[in-house]
């Protein structure tokens, strides 16, 4: 029902908020570790926050607030994208990022309802892809 999957939202936008609160309390208690892990860690969550809003969009949760939210996360991403790919990486690491934004830039399409229909595999695909990508960058940073 639509109430069930409201409350299904709010769930785990907490539980998210909860795992970004953990992720920042041990980056504060590890100061030694590069800022680039953070950046990482943080597009991870934005990246699911924007799967969740999609998610509950195609599913007939139209409002506006879930529209703002996910614009905004979208932005978020853009912004977290940008500063990844200013910084210097070896090799390897700079071939995750261009795929990254590779599968970034189909996702989005999508996301913004610039493309319409039902490719929701597409979307999780691609999502899943972005997910390797930024493990990927995360793992070489510990």
């Amino acid at each position: 029902s639509l109430e069930h999957g409201s409350d299904v939202l709010d769930f785990s936008e907490t539980l998210l908020e909860g795992a970004q609160t953990i992720v920042k309390k041990i980056s504060q208690r590890y100061p030694y570790k590069t800022t680039l892990a953070d950046l990482v860690s943080e597009q991870k969550f934005i990246l699911q926050r924007i799967s969740k809003f999609y998610i509950a969009y195609q599913a007939g949760y139209n409002d506006q607030t879930i529209s703002r939210q996910l614009v905004e996360s979208i932005n978020q991403f853009e912004q977290g994208m940008q500063a990844i790919s200013l910084t210097p990486l070896n090799t390897n690491l700079k071939t995750e990022v261009v795929k990254l934004q590779k599968y970034w830039s189909i996702s989005k399409k999508f996301y913004l309802g610039m493309e319409k229909g039902d490719l929701t595999l597409v979307v999780y695909i691609s999502t899943d892809k972005m997910n390797t990508s930024l493990n990927k960058l995360t793992l070489a940073q510990l």
